[in-house]
């Protein structure tokens, strides 16, 4: 699968520390991690390019938590104004969503605007997650007709079959009112991490198409007793070039790592532990 390229407006907006004011010169671009997803306990390496066609670049450095935590990345040759860089990172203990941002500094002491990608962490034996029911959709969900609001039923299934490293199941979410019928094809990664699980694959709309979607999902049980199930969808189309198309998304532009606060209207959402 294509690494998850972060793209909702704003998000890296929210990742700078100290930046000069931002010029096309200085560029962090290709920022890539390898393997994408990650199982737990396994290495991955991140690497980029960042380029500043007005000064030459002193250092390089990634975060995993959305720029708030920053680390060198592999020293780079002084005097070039061009450089890849990488780093290999030891294996992580828990499931979790990261925010992979890098970062250039150069021989001013400016910083460049980072560029940030998303790394799933997964554990294929940390349990899976169903869920059943439906949610009030409110206006703006659907981007075709943001006037439309009603009714949307979903289910859903993800699990990793013993051995498997990309998870298995299915999803059907259907919003009548907008005449969205939704039907995933295959999964692409599963994460799930106490009461909260995420998953992403690929469906189609009506039978036609080639849509990525995003599930997020909250089992209020699981996090204390008041606590009522959650859920998100996000659907959208990619144009193959790096662009998107949102189709659906019933939390327009909250970051895709963003706990879900739709509650569910009927129904149930269970994360089911390994025994």
């Amino acid at each position: 699968a294509m690494p998850f390229q972060a793209s909702y407006s704003g998000l890296q907006d929210a990742f700078v520390s100290k930046i000069a004011p931002f010029t096309s010169s200085f560029i962090v671009s290709n920022t890539t991690a390898n393997p994408n997803p990650v199982a737990i306990n396994t290495a991955c390496t991140i690497t980029a390019q960042i380029d500043d066609t007005a000064s030459n670049i002193s250092y390089a450095e990634y975060s995993t938590d959305g720029g708030i935590q920053w680390y060198n990345m592999d020293a780079i040759t002084d005097g070039t104004n061009s450089v890849n860089v990488s780093v290999t990172m030891s294996g992580f203990t828990e499931s979790k969503l990261l925010t992979v941002s890098v970062r250039g500094t150069n021989e001013e002491g400016n910083t460049s605007e980072p560029e940030s990608i998303y790394l799933p962490v997964y554990d294929p034996s940390a349990g899976f997650v169903t869920g059943g029911g439906w949610i009030w959709s409110p206006q703006g969900a659907y981007v075709a007709d943001t006037s439309l609001e009603g009714k949307a039923n979903f289910g859903f299934v993800a699990k990793y079959k013993k051995g498997a490293n990309t998870p298995d199941g299915n999803t059907e979410f259907q919003f009548k009112t907008a005449d969205l019928n939704f039907h995933s094809n295959t999964y692409e990664w599963l994460v799930v991490a106490g009461y909260k699980a995420m998953f992403k694959g690929t469906g189609t709309i009506n039978g036609e198409g080639s849509y990525k979607f995003i599930i997020s999902a909250i089992d209020g049980s699981l996090k204390d007793s008041s606590t009522q199930d959650k859920f998100r969808i996000r659907i959208w189309e990619e144009d193959g070039i790096g662009g998107e198309t949102t189709v659906y998304d019933n939390q327009m532009n909250a970051d895709m790592d963003a706990e879900p606060t739709t509650t569910l209207d009927g129904g149930s959402i269970i994360i089911h532990k390994v025994k």
